[in-house]
C-alpha cells in the first residue's frame, strides 16, 4: 500500500494497492481513513513521503511516544455453565458483560503492582488449521 500526496498540499490524493490477483490499483477519494493500528498507520505515513518527514509530521512527532499494553497469556478460566457469546456473558439481569480480574487495593500495594487488570479474552487463532479440536 502506498499513499500518494496531493501536489502542493499535505493531503492524500490517492492510495495504491495490490489486489489478491497481484494487480496494482489506484483508489482516489476526497477523504481517507487510516485505521491500521498505531504502528502500521505511522509506518504508512512515514514511508509514503520519502522526500519529506512523512504525512502530517511537521513537528517530527509521528511515531514518537508510542505506548502499548503488555499482554501475556498465563492461564485459563473455564465458565461453569454460563453461556458465552463473542466473549460476552449475560448477567442475571440480562446485561452483556465481560469479566475481568483485579487485585484488591490492599494486595496491589503489597505487591507494588498498582495498575494490573486481567481481562478474560479469547485468543485470536491466526489460521483455521491451528484451532483447537
Amino acid at each position: 500500500m502506498q499513499l500518494n500526496k496531493r501536489a502542493g498540499e499535505d493531503r492524500i490524493e490517492s492510495v495504491e494497492i495490490v489486489d489478491r490477483a497481484g494487480q496494482r490499483k489506484t483508489i482516489r477519494a476526497e477523504w481517507f481513513v487510516l485505521a491500521t493500528g498505531g504502528i502500521e498507520t505511522t509506518r504508512l505515513l512515514l514511508a509514503s513521503d520519502p522526500q519529506g518527514r512523512g504525512f502530517g509530521n511537521h513537528n517530527d512527532k509521528l511515531g514518537r511516544y508510542y505506548a502499548c499494553h503488555f499482554e501475556n497469556l498465563f492461564g485459563k478460566l473455564v465458565s461453569q455453565g454460563a453461556i458465552v457469546t463473542y466473549g460476552f456473558e449475560k448477567t442475571d439481569d440480562d446485561v452483556y458483560c465481560r469479566r475481568k480480574l483485579l487485585f484488591t487495593p490492599r494486595r496491589s500495594v503489597n505487591i507494588a503492582c498498582l495498575t494490573a487488570c486481567f481481562a478474560c479474552t479469547i485468543p485470536v487463532t491466526p489460521m483455521p488449521r491451528m484451532a483447537a479440536p
